[in-house]
């Protein structure tokens, strides 16, 4: 009997499908394609319905083309996704939730942390969640802070107006709390621009910072503060502070703490570490008072009354030891002293730790040399014996 009904209802599908491609179920009279109905409309039973494939996860590999509109119920959460029918679309591609709850929906991430999700968002393959604590992530279902936004590409953020308040970002820190604030402490930060990136063994190692501190105690109506750049040497882990502005407007290159309106660290014996250095150029047209110039041959100052005036160059020996000896009456002796880099004619000046008194000394300058001349004045023979010289020149 059960053989002949299987029969008969094949038979019908057949001849429904071959005459005008409709199938009915339960009527012999489809109006589409397929036209399933309910044993009593009036009065359903459990079993009137159709069942869509159940599935505990979503499939490891994902739906192509031929898919694309393919249905679905999930039966568990996974990741955002709470359980509900889903269909696969194929241009995004991406599983899409049908639902009736509006945009935001119920869910949770991996960690089990309860949240909101942006529905189309999510159906676009992006992360757009609100936790129960706050956090905010775009582009993620686990940020690490109260705000995150990751995506891979451009990723800038942008204020534009109109207006004669221009955008601002703005960072706020009290003491005490949000509702009851306190005055913050001495070297307190009051907000930072902080730099990350994936060093090899971490993802997010800090390698640079803007920051600003409190600057002396506090007081009603004053907060001084104070400015700083750190970034991280070469070889190192470990971030320096190479700018420092404090409250009286003192800047430290390299100097944490500077005493001075600008204070530069000390130079190393090494290229390039010197602790200041000016590029050559032409000289201004007009001179400014307390401008300091260097036209690739000469360093210049510029006095109180506008007048550019050369900074001479400088060397000085010290502790040469020269002996002149036996002297004749009434002669003259010269020895020379090797100072490299000396130009000939230049000013030079020297002094020793010893000179008879019937002596009269100078020295004049050849290329890279020195040379000291001693005049006997007396009529007898002088033994000037060994001294030590000072010697100093000023380049021409």
């Amino acid at each position: 009997m059960k053989q002949s009904t299987y029969l008969a209802v094949v038979t019908i599908a057949l001849f429904s499908l071959s005459s005008i491609a409709q199938v009915g179920v339960g009527t012999t009279d489809p109006k589409s394609i397929l036209d399933i109905q309910a044993s009593n409309s009036a009065a359903p039973v459990p079993t009137d319905g159709i069942l869509i494939p159940r599935l505990a996860d979503l499939p490891a590999t994902n739906p192509n083309s031929d898919q694309h509109g393919m249905l679905i119920f999930l039966t568990n959460t996974v990741g955002t996704r709470t359980p509900g029918f889903y269909y696969w679309d194929n241009t995004i591609p991406n599983w899409v939730a049908i639902t009736s709850t509006g945009e935001w929906q119920d869910g949770t991430n991996t960690d089990g942390d309860n949240l909101i999700f942006a529905r189309q968002a999510e159906a676009n393959g992006f992360d757009f969640v609100f936790f129960d604590d706050g956090r905010l992530g775009i582009g993620t279902d686990d940020p690490v802070e109260a705000i995150e936004i990751k995506r891979d590409g451009d990723n800038d953020i942008q204020l534009t107006s109109a207006s004669s308040n221009p955008p601002n970002l703005i960072f706020q820190n009290n003491g005490g709390s949000i509702d009851s604030p306190t005055f913050v402490s001495n070297d307190q930060e009051l907000g930072a621009i902080v730099f990350n990136t994936f060093d090899g063994t971490r993802e997010d190692r800090e390698v640079a910072g803007i920051r600003i501190h409190v600057d002396g105690t506090p007081q009603a109506g004053n907060v001084p503060t104070q400015f700083s750049v750190t970034l991280t040497p070469d070889g190192s882990t470990n971030q320096v502070e190479r700018l420092n502005i404090d409250s009286d407007g003192k800047t430290g290159l390299s100097v944490p703490n500077p005493t001075a309106t600008l204070h530069l660290r000390n130079g190393a014996p090494t290229p390039d570490g010197a602790p200041i250095k000016l590029e050559p150029g032409g000289l201004l047209t007009t001179e400014e008072r307390g401008a300091i110039e260097y036209d690739g041959n000469r360093l210049y100052i510029t006095d109180n009354t506008s007048s550019r005036e050369i900074i001479f160059k400088g060397i000085r020996v010290e502790n040469s030891f020269v002996s002149f000896g036996n002297m004749t009456p009434q002669s003259v002796q010269e020895r020379t002293v090797s100072v490299p880099g000396v130009n000939s004619g230049s000013t030079c000046s020297c002094s020793a730790d010893f000179i008879p008194p019937e002596a009269i000394w100078n020295c004049y300058a050849r290329s890279n040399e020195v040379v000291i001349r001693v005049y006997n004045t007396s009529t007898t023979n002088t033994v000037f014996i060994g001294a030590t010289w000072n010697i100093n020149v000023i380049n021409n």
